[in-house]
């Protein structure tokens, strides 16, 4: 970690600007750590036990090491001034600041719930009743930051800022859900499901939510030029197997309709042939798939098949991506931008983008997959 692990106010030659971007260089590694573990399914590399870093602060940067930013920091921590709203006139605070901050906090309260339902102390009721706890501050803490960035009734494409605050707002509020849908798996195993049944309606309700926003986060052409990396860090494979997992194992569920037209508009933003990822000026195009790519969506397109067979839908029966652009921008009308929905371009390939990948297609190999390229995917169960 080269020292990106401990906090740097212990070094008295650092200027306060040097601290602070070597807490954003270590926050980051903290998120990225962790966000690449869950999706692969393994420990993350940081040791939390010797993790020393203060939270980011949310100053402007220009405020940074001042002593008009040193006082007002100062009286937050006392609890003697509540934290500026981004925005206002005379605020201290910057809106990507409150959002770095409030996604870094979340990170920390992801990887202590992971800790605890994946340590080696037993999964008992009293740490689920924790971690529930511990969920509902997250909320409150998430919101509140949502709260304190700025508020558009009606938003300017062409404003940098409004745009921003909006899809900073959303995302923090897909990441309040997102946590949800580790729980998933340990509750709907339990041996008394009945006395979780709330609570795994919650985690549903906070699965689809989640992936919902996800969606919105891709349809709304207003976030092209935030939507760089996509799919990468927060694509919701986890939320949609565990909608698909509880539609096959409960097709008469109240929550079954609901999941599906969840997953479908999901589903309807890539397809077989290759997923989205976004350009460096911010129009989507196609990534073809690599070594694993097919199986893996023929796992998800199967498992699809199966749920919605039992619970007695068509699985031919598909969304285009227009019409999922047109129901994501009607349901969160509520942030402003305009509603009218323009003819839905297919992904666009540029002219040198097959040559990118012939090569590692045909010659490379995924060093993180292990799949069997002989494995029969349609007939996996």
């Amino acid at each position: 970690m080269l020292g990106c692990d401990q906090e740097p106010s212990q070094y008295a030659l650092l200027s306060s600007v040097a601290k602070e971007i070597r807490r954003r260089i270590g926050w980051q590694i903290y998120y990225l750590d962790l966000l690449v573990a869950v999706a692969a399914g393994l420990p993350p590399l940081k040791d939390t036990k010797s993790w020393g870093l203060c939270p980011l602060g949310e100053l402007r940067d220009e405020l940074i090491g001042t002593s008009t930013g040193i006082a007002y920091e100062n009286a937050v921590h006392r609890g003697e001034q509540e934290p500026d709203h981004a925005g206002l006139e005379g605020s201290l605070v910057s809106a990507p600041a409150i959002f770095a901050s409030a996604k870094y906090h979340q990170s920390v309260v992801t990887q202590s719930i992971l800790e605890r339902m994946y340590g080696r102390s037993p999964l008992t009721g009293k740490v689920l009743s924790d971690i529930l706890n511990d969920l509902e501050t997250l909320r409150f803490a998430l919101s509140s930051s949502i709260r304190r960035l700025p508020q558009y009734d009606v938003v300017d494409a062409l404003n940098s800022d409004a745009v921003f605050a909006q899809w900073a707002s959303l995302l923090l509020s897909a990441l309040i859900d997102r946590n949800w849908t580790y729980l998933y798996y340990p509750l709907s195993h339990a041996t008394d499901k009945r006395k979780w049944q709330e609570t795994l309606d919650r985690i549903l309700n906070h699965s689809r939510s989640y992936l919902e926003r996800i969606t919105a986060l891709t349809c709304f052409d207003e976030f092209a030029p935030l939507q760089w990396a996509w799919p990468g860090i927060h694509q919701p494979l986890q939320a949609i197997m565990v909608l698909l997992h509880h539609i096959k194992q409960q097709p008469n569920s109240q929550h079954t309709e609901a999941n599906i037209s969840a997953i479908d508009e999901a589903l309807s933003l890539c397809d077989r042939e290759g997923g989205m990822i976004g350009g460096r000026d911010g129009p989507l195009n196609r990534r073809p798939l690599k070594e694993g790519g097919q199986e893996a969506w023929y796992l998800i397109w199967n498992l699809r098949t199966q749920a919605w067979q039992r619970a007695g839908y068509n699985p031919e029966q598909l969304l285009t991506r227009a019409e999922t652009v047109e129901r994501v921008r009607r349901r969160f009308a509520n942030l402003g931008f305009a509603t009218s929905i323009t003819e839905a371009d297919g992904f666009q390939l540029p002219d040198h983008f097959d040559s990118m990948f012939d090569d590692e297609l045909r010659t490379g190999s995924d060093p993180f997959m292990s799949l069997d390229p002989n494995i029969d995917w349609l007939q996996w169960n």
